[in-house]
């Protein structure tokens, strides 16, 4: 009698051990669900951090030819998603190195069409060497608001249609 006893409240402690650990697999698979997938740069108070498409960039110049040791390319972007920060146009132009010391950087390369993330320079807090930089620009609409960025990650589009559905999914909650 006490061994059957005993066998039928091990019996219930296993199941209540298991649902335990059920709980805390099922927390534990909402909270890194909630998690941004992607790492980010390591963001001050106050800085716009951004995904946007590149809709047209001018061909960075021969870094060897140049009057500059160092170039800035202004492309035209919309935006895509706001990942931090306050609001900002739709569409606008964004600065951002091409040349330095005399050799090409990775954003050099970047295309119409290409997605890329970045944070702008809070305006009016740029310091004065990256004003005073050569700028190459192609772009005939000066309608549009000029930004300077730092921190630019090419991503690709398959990345990009993960996060912006993971953000519409996370927004209808």
């Amino acid at each position: 009698m006490k061994v059957g006893l005993f066998l039928r409240v091990m019996k219930k402690i296993k199941i209540i051990g298991l649902l335990a650990i059920g709980l805390l697999v099922v927390a534990g698979l909402v909270f890194f669900a909630l998690q941004d997938p992607f790492p980010r740069l390591d963001l001050s108070k106050g800085d716009t951090h951004l995904l946007a498409v590149i809709l047209e960039t001018p061909k960075a110049p021969n870094p060897e030819t140049t009057e500059y040791p160092d170039c800035l390319s202004v492309a035209k972007v919309q935006v895509l998603k706001v990942m931090e920060g306050k609001g900002v146009p739709l569409e606008m132009l964004v600065a951002f190195p091409v040349i330095t010391k005399r050799k090409l950087t990775e954003a050099a390369f970047y295309k119409a069409g290409d997605f890329v993330e970045f944070t702008l320079l809070e305006q009016g807090q740029e310091e004065d060497s990256l004003l005073s930089m050569q700028r190459i620009m192609d772009i005939d609409d000066f309608s549009l608001e000029l930004f300077y960025a730092e921190g630019l990650w090419r991503w690709t589009p398959e990345v990009v249609d993960l996060v912006l559905s993971a953000s519409d999914v996370l927004s209808a909650k």
